[in-house]
Parts: C-alpha cells; sequence; structure tokens
C-alpha cells in the first residue's frame, strides 16, 4: 500500500477518534469530552518517563503499549507492561520492556500474581522486565532489573535504598548528575531612580533601573555567558539570594552556596519544556506530540563536561549500578 500523503493526523482529532473508539457514536456528548480531556491529560508519570527516555538521547525508541487485553482471563497467565523502549547500549540495541510506577514511600509492594504474570510475558517475548519509579517525595527516577524484587511475607517488595544502588537511569538511560562550584552566581545592578508616592509605597519601595546584569565563574571573574545548557542547570539548581543597599543603588546576586547539592539532570525536564513560573500539571502528552525541548539531554551533558574547565561546574557523575544486571553483560 502506498505510503499516505498530506499532513499527519491532528492530534486533536486522533483524541476524538481513540475517544469515540471507547465509547462509540452514540455516548453522551459530555461523555465524549471528559474522556478526550483525560486522553489529552494522559497517563502522567507514563508519559513523563516515555518523554524522559526521548529526551536523554540514548532510547532509541519508546512506545506505550495497548493494555487492553482480550480474553480478559489472560490478564491471570501474562499482563502487559506500560512502555516498550529500545535503548542505544554499548553499540547494541536493547529491547527492554518498562513497567512505570510512582511511590510516595520508600518501598514499593506488588502482589505477586501482579508480579508473576508481567514476568511471564516478559520471559515469554524473551526481553528484559525493568520497572522505573519516580519517588515523589524524594523528586527523583530510578529504573531497574525486576530481579531485584524481593519476596516477603505476603507480596513482592523493592526498597528505595535497592533501587537506588542498582540503578541504570545512568547507565543505559544517558541520565547523570552534576555539582556546581561555589560562587558561581548572577549579578544584577540596579540603579536607584525615586520612590513612589508615599500612597503607593510598601515597605522601603523603589523604582529601579537594571544597570548590569553578569555571571561569574567560581574565582569572580565575569562571564559573558554561561551557554544554554549550563543557564538551564543554574536555574534548576540550590542557590543563596545575597542584596547589598548602597547609596545609589542595589546590588543583587544568587550565588552557589558552598556545599552545593548534587543535581539530577532528569530533574530539569519540566523545565526545559514549560520554562519558569508555570505552576500548572505539566501536559505531558501534548509535550510528547509536540516533542521539542529548549536542549536535549546529551547536549546539556556535553556542556556540563566542558564547564568543568570554565570553573563552572566541579563534578559530573555517571552512576553505575551496585550490580550489572544479566541482560548487559
Amino acid at each position: 500500500m502506498p505510503e499516505a500523503k498530506g499532513n499527519p493526523l491532528d492530534p486533536s482529532a486522533r483524541l476524538v477518534s481513540e475517544a469515540v473508539a471507547e465509547l462509540g457514536w452514540n455516548a453522551d456528548p459530555k461523555d465524549l469530552a471528559e474522556r478526550v480531556r483525560q486522553l489529552q491529560q494522559g497517563l502522567p508519570a507514563e508519559d513523563e518517563f516515555a518523554l524522559l527516555l526521548s529526551w536523554l538521547g540514548k532510547c532509541a525508541l519508546v512506545h506505550r503499549l495497548d493494555q487492553l487485553q482480550i480474553p480478559p482471563d489472560s490478564k491471570a497467565t501474562w499482563r502487559v507492561p506500560d512502555l516498550l523502549a529500545i535503548f542505544h547500549y554499548n553499540g547494541r540495541e536493547i529491547p527492554t520492556l518498562v513497567e512505570v510506577k510512582t511511590s510516595a514511600e520508600r518501598q514499593l509492594s506488588w502482589r505477586p500474581d501482579y508480579y508473576e504474570s508481567m514476568r511471564r510475558y516478559a520471559a515469554l517475548l524473551g526481553v528484559p522486565l525493568l520497572l522505573a519509579s519516580n519517588w515523589t517525595k524524594l523528586g527523583f527516577w530510578t529504573l531497574c532489573d525486576t530481579v531485584l524484587f524481593e519476596p516477603a511475607e505476603k507480596n513482592y517488595h523493592l526498597a528505595y535504598e535497592t533501587a537506588m544502588r542498582h540503578s541504570l537511569m545512568c547507565g543505559l538511560a544517558g541520565d547523570f548528575s552534576y555539582v556546581f562550584r561555589p560562587g558561581v552566581g548572577l549579578h544584577f545592578k540596579f540603579q536607584k531612580l525615586e520612590k513612589p508616592p508615599p500612597e503607593n509605597q510598601n515597605g522601603d519601595t523603589w523604582h529601579l533601573r537594571v544597570q548590569e546584569a553578569y555571571f561569574t565563574d567560581a574565582t569572580g571573574q565575569r562571564l559573558n555567558t554561561l551557554g544554554p545548557g549550563i543557564w538551564w542547570m543554574f536555574l534548576g539548581a540550590e542557590q543563596e539570594t545575597e542584596t547589598d543597599d548602597h547609596p545609589g543603588h542595589f546590588d543583587h546576586r544568587f550565588v552557589m552556596v558552598e556545599e552545593s547539592p548534587m543535581q539530577a539532570a532528569h530533574r530539569l525536564l519540566p523545565l526545559v519544556t514549560m520554562g519558569l513560573g508555570s505552576d500548572q500539571p505539566v501536559p505531558w502528552r501534548r509535550l510528547m506530540e509536540e516533542h521539542s525541548f529548549a536542549i536535549d539531554g546529551a547536549a546539556l551533558a556535553a556542556e556540563a563536561r566542558a564547564a568543568i574547565e570554565r570553573n563552572i561546574v566541579r563534578y559530573v557523575f555517571h552512576q553505575q549500578p551496585a550490580e550489572l544486571p544479566t541482560f548487559l553483560k
């Protein structure tokens, strides 16, 4: 069959088509509209991790699997995971299945039938089954082999500490962590113009004009630019805010603290897709369809390494698992 020509199906039309396929043309319009809204919102954790894998740059293909299984009783034997992901690894293409979970606790607990049916499905296809966990209270992801689950009294358990020690986020997916040098900062010099009328004042209020804006490296040397990647890393890092009041101006600066904490690059994804100032839920499904980033993960990693020589970044870390899983040996 020849390839269809013209523009691809509009994403909105695709969502309507999916909703109609599920509910039927005779469904209540309000139900259809609600289903379209749900599809547009997507399943946030699955969509977020799929986009994260693509952004990091080591994933050749990530594909959400349709989990509508028939016959229904097939789930007793096989259960389909959330994603199919194919990674570039040491010159090979590694196909994997990935189940995506979020947890507000420091441990995951799976029923034996749930765990074993998913493992059987992966064994049937001959591919490893991985678990992507978003540890929400800690604010980052791990990716590890599901063989790490341990049988407990009733269920299979996976502790956060185990997932972290064996995480493949760096070694397989392309993530990295970084630490800024202390003293790296963004500086502003504001000229004092005038105070507003007393009836419009709120405390010590001034009209200001920006006279200077510049970065400094760890030695205090001025920099014309940080580069796009380091700029996003700077925005995502913890800084101290300092202000000095002078007769004619204010000096205001954002400076990296002495013991700057280690930051995981994957935590920058909402920032490079949504920018600063957005307090709305991240529309991961729409961002997947647009697939446009201010900078991708591979370019970010290259800039982080180059910034070591510029006295901006102190360390770049690529965590390796405590033990390499069998499918990567």
